[in-house]
This record gives C-alpha cells, sequence and structure tokens, in this order.
C-alpha cells in the first residue's frame, strides 16, 4: 500500500508553476504522479528544457510521470515522423533544438514512461490513473505498491484510448466522469480535459497551466487541491 501520494496535472512547460508545486509537494512528503503534457505551451512563457529537468529529477528520486498525447506527438517527432508543429509544440523543438539538448536522451527519457500506474493511498483506495482515460477492459493483477501498464502490453487503440480519451460513435469526446459506474470500487484518474472535477469514482486535474491557468495538485489522501 502506498502513502502521501499526489497527482500534478498537464504542467505545458511552465517551469515556476511546476518548481513551486514539486516544491509543496516534498515539504510535504508527498510522491508525486505527473499525469503529463508536460511540453507544448500555448502562453508566452515556456520553458521545456527546464520542465524535463526538474521531471527528470523527480524521477529520479522516486515521483513518477505516465505517457500522454503531446508527450506521444514529440516521441514520433524525434523518431523521425512527420507530425505537424502546432499547439505548442513548434515552441517545444525549437527550445530543444536551440538548448543542444541530446534528442536521444530526451527520446529514450519518453518513451520509458507508461502509459497507466494503478496505486493506493494510505486508506487503501485504488487510483488508476492515465492522462485521458484508464480503460476498464485492462485486468489489474495482484500488485504490491504500483502496478503500471506499459506500450509494449497493450494494443495501439488501447494506447490511443489512454492519451487522447474515449470517443463515441459520431466520434465525439466521452465525458466519461459523468458516466461513472456507481458500484466502481477504484477511482480513475486524469489530466488532458482543461478541467477540474472530483467526486466519489473521478479524478480529472488540469487547470489550463499552458494556456493562462494555474497548475494543480491533488493530495490523494485528503482530497485537497492546490493550485500554483
Amino acid at each position: 500500500m502506498t502513502s502521501n501520494l499526489c497527482f500534478i496535472g498537464d504542467v505545458h512547460s511552465q517551469y515556476d508553476k511546476l518548481q513551486n508545486a514539486v516544491d509543496y509537494a516534498e515539504t510535504q512528503n508527498l510522491r508525486i504522479i505527473f499525469l503529463g503534457d508536460l511540453f507544448d505551451s500555448r502562453c508566452k512563457y515556456s520553458d521545456s528544457i527546464n520542465v524535463f529537468n526538474l521531471v527528470y529529477d523527480c524521477i529520479r528520486n522516486g515521483h513518477l510521470c505516465v505517457n500522454s498525447n503531446h508527450q506521444d506527438k514529440l516521441i514520433r517527432h524525434l523518431k523521425g515522423n512527420q507530425v505537424l508543429l502546432n499547439n505548442g509544440l513548434d515552441i517545444t523543438v525549437n527550445e530543444f533544438i536551440d538548448s543542444n539538448f541530446d534528442k536521444n536522451h530526451l527520446l529514450e527519457f519518453l518513451t520509458s514512461l507508461p502509459y497507466g500506474i494503478v496505486c493506493k493511498n494510505s486508506f487503501g483506495k485504488e487510483f488508476r490513473i492515465a492522462h485521458a482515460y484508464f480503460p476498464n477492459s485492462i485486468e489489474i493483477p495482484e500488485y504490491d505498491d504500483f502496478y503500471f501498464v506499459y506500450g509494449n502490453e497493450i494494443s495501439r487503440k488501447t494506447k490511443k484510448n489512454m492519451i487522447y480519451g474515449p470517443l463515441d460513435q459520431e466520434r465525439k469526446r466521452v465525458l466519461w466522469w459523468e458516466n461513472s459506474r456507481v458500484d466502481q470500487n477504484f477511482i480513475r484518474v486524469s489530466g488532458h480535459y482543461h478541467k477540474v472535477y472530483v467526486d466519489n469514482y473521478s479524478v480529472v486535474i488540469d487547470s489550463g497551466c499552458g494556456s493562462g491557468g494555474c497548475l494543480s495538485l491533488y493530495n490523494a489522501d485528503t482530497g485537497c487541491i492546490k493550485e500554483f
């Protein structure tokens, strides 16, 4: 059973807010799970290099992070695939190029991240975490502290579902937290949706950090949200 967990929402290259959130988490002895979208700012301020360095150091110190749609697009670009450099990706790519950053180091880090994480807080409540949606189809075996879902273990369709979220038959986004199952014995956690929503079955924690909003942190034990 894992205690003192917190979730930090989409960062989008906002280093100053991220540093404040990390400082707070560490002073409170909280283990961080970053919900992804580390890069790609849509506002004037962007510091992708320091965001990477800070998150990289955090993970070396035992914190965790999941893959996401913005990170997946950067991965595909780094691998030489043709992707549109839009929605802030152009800024991110130029920042890494201008700093002569080691492309292979960045790619190795990004591809090492899981698509999903399952864990429990200090009261034994289970959280199933993915950037956009943790599917019910994923079977969770017995685990100790964490169970990780990696890309090589799931289908392409499932990976897309986890980083973009489910769509209905008309290809429209499903607001999955509006239809949570009342018999569900876990809490599903995501960022991605530019929304903050919490109930007994759902935690959506994305305050629009990269487009002028704040960066939010959710304490998995207390249920409290702190904004930076």
